[in-house]
């Protein structure tokens, strides 16, 4: 699972990519280097307030919502993991563990 860093990289990754920006045109509105913008979106670095606040300029949001991670990603996968187990269960397995959760 992703941590708090990461998921505030993919949450910045998914606005410049939603608003049709590379990064070399994110950082350039931005004024930081290309390398850091690179380690904010892999989870390697947290932004400053300062920067959170450029993003949600350029991004023409507010910057509660540059913070607003989005978990429902993280909920897909883990619904698909599960998924992939389930296939492999016989009915009567399913059904007791059906019977486990609404219990």
């Amino acid at each position: 699972m992703m941590n708090l860093k990461q998921q505030l990289g993919q949450r910045i990754k998914e606005l410049r990519i939603k608003n049709n920006l590379t990064q070399s045109a994110l950082v350039e509105k931005v004024n930081i280097a290309t390398k850091y913008q690179s380690c904010v979106e892999t989870g390697n670095s947290y932004p400053s307030a300062e920067l959170i606040e450029k993003y949600a300029k350029v991004f023409n949001i507010e910057p509660s919502e540059v913070l607003s991670i989005n978990n429902s990603k993280i909920k897909t996968e883990l619904i698909n993991k599960i998924n992939k187990q389930l296939e492999n269960l016989s009915i009567s397995k399913l059904e007791e563990l059906y019977n486990h959760i609404i219990d």
